[in-house]
């Protein structure tokens, strides 16, 4: 019971009631309660602690969770235009070497030091005596 509140004696509190015609609506009383802070003052308020307490952590979680969410949101579109930012220079870098790395411009780099394009074609089987052998196993012995 609220102690500071001024205690009514039972005639202003009839008078009050014939005066409002009759008794006031849960609304209205649920207002009332609101405005004066009696609602605080119950037994019934201090039961239901628990349960705002486990509403509030249980509110508090949820911001948490839409948070991280919404960063790792964020981390994965970065690192997706990321990988597309890299996958773009590898396919530029791989037709620069394609085509930097043929026969032709080989040949051109390479003149000025003196290794010639070979004229003959490259495959087919050959076949070594053993007087062509000769030199090179002489050498390993």
């Amino acid at each position: 019971m609220n102690r500071l509140k001024k205690k009514e004696t039972p005639l202003e509190q009839q008078a009050e009631t014939q005066s409002m015609g009759a008794k006031p609506s849960l609304v209205l009383r649920a207002i009332k309660s609101l405005m004066d802070g009696s609602f605080l003052s119950g037994n019934r308020t201090l039961k239901r602690v628990p349960f705002f307490l486990f509403a509030f952590m249980l509110t508090v979680l949820y911001v948490a969770n839409t948070h991280n969410a919404e960063k790792r949101i964020r981390q994965t579109a970065a690192i997706k235009k990321e990988i597309n930012n890299l996958k773009s220079e590898y396919m530029s870098l791989e037709s620069q070497l394609s085509t930097s790395s043929t026969a032709s411009k080989m040949a051109i780099k390479l003149q000025n030091s003196g290794i010639a394009e070979s004229k003959e074609p490259i495959g087919g089987t050959v076949f070594y005596t053993q007087n062509d052998l000769k030199p090179f196993l002489d050498n390993a012995q």
